[in-house]
């Protein structure tokens, strides 16, 4: 595959994307596991001209979570743009115990069947507000960041 032309067909290696589906579109387990390509979390891959960042370690994440599941807690808030810490882990909550997906680098948590949920940047995130009760003490960028319309929130 030329670095020059990182899509195959309709396969976009731009974004995150499963080691399984990328097999299933052509790529081979050889090119995947060269150089062209970066290993985000275990059988979660993305083309290596993209940068590493927050946002594509959330989505690589999330993907290796059924489809309920969503990004929480400061991963939440890094969707968002809210400048909270750096931690190493990204967090995703899920709405059952079994479908919870352990790796290094993905802390998984149980949320309640009621969970509040929202999409930003294309990525399902808890709302702000509810951070300060998913992780007390931790979110006061809750209160002072959250926009005024959801509109912009959901772009």
């Amino acid at each position: 595959m030329s670095s020059a032309q990182p899509q195959i067909a309709d396969f976009d290696v731009l974004c995150p994307f499963r080691y399984a589906d990328a097999v299933a579109a052509g790529i081979s387990p050889s090119s995947l596991r060269g150089s062209n390509f970066r290993r985000i979390f275990r059988g979660v891959r993305v083309h290596s001209s993209v940068p590493d960042d927050r946002l594509i370690r959330v989505r690589g994440a999330l993907l290796l979570h059924p489809p309920g599941a969503f990004a929480s807690h400061t991963s939440a808030a890094h969707v968002y743009g809210a400048a909270v810490p750096w931690l190493p882990d990204v967090h995703v909550s899920v709405l059952a115990a079994r479908d919870r997906r352990r790796r290094p680098g993905i802390s998984n948590h149980v949320a309640r069947p009621d969970a509040a949920v929202t999409v930003v940047k294309g990525v399902r995130v808890s709302p702000p507000t509810s951070c300060s009760s998913s992780w007390p003490g931790s979110c006061t960028w809750s209160i002072s960041w959250w926009p005024a319309t959801t509109s912009s929130a959901s772009s």
